[in-house]
């Protein structure tokens, strides 16, 4: 049975959330700019590659490299053997669980401290590297364009189209009559 990727992530979320209670929020790719409510942790699939294994039944099979961020605030003086604690109970929980899909269990890779993410200095953070192996058999794509307002809307006369021609064009709604659908 084939998964999509939105369906992983948010399988992912609901599962840690539920099995980690002592999180305050699990987000996937965030784009935090306040200061954060802490204990939390962040998801990402950080890049896929074909299995060496395919099944040959219409579904693609690939290797998800995925990466769990749990981080603690600093006002704790035993912080530091906090987050350790925290990252091996994520990775004990990440081993062989198939987050309520059907797939094979994930693959705990490892767990070390997270000193890439400048926007986390203020925090103790590690980062948690698993594996996971799925099927990825559905190749629909429709982009998600929901609250997304056209600012200016520019028409090309055929046949002098594309790049080099894109002087020509005209603006033909002015920008205050562009309505939201």
């Amino acid at each position: 049975m084939s998964i999509h990727l939105t369906k992983y992530h948010d399988e992912v979320q609901s599962f840690i959330m539920n099995e980690m209670a002592w999180l305050q929020s699990f987000t996937a790719y965030p784009e935090v700019a306040t200061e954060l409510k802490t204990p939390c942790a962040f998801f990402q699939i950080e890049d896929f590659e074909i299995s060496d294994v395919q099944k040959m039944n219409g579904t693609l099979s690939v290797d998800l490299s995925c990466e769990i961020i749990v981080v603690l605030g600093i006002n704790n003086p035993f912080n530091q053997v906090e987050v350790r604690n925290a990252a091996l109970a994520l990775a004990i929980k990440v081993q062989g669980c198939r987050f309520g899909l059907p797939c094979v269990g994930a693959k705990f890779i490892s767990a070390s401290p997270d000193s890439l993410n400048e926007e986390l200095d203020g925090y103790a953070a590690w980062s948690i590297k698993y594996s996971h192996q799925i099927e990825a058999g559905d190749d629909k794509y429709e982009p998600n364009f929901e609250n997304i307002t056209p600012h200016t809307v520019y028409v090309g006369f055929c046949p002098e189209i594309g790049r080099v021609h894109q002087d020509d064009y005209e603006q033909i709604v002015p920008i205050n009559k562009i309505e939201p659908r």
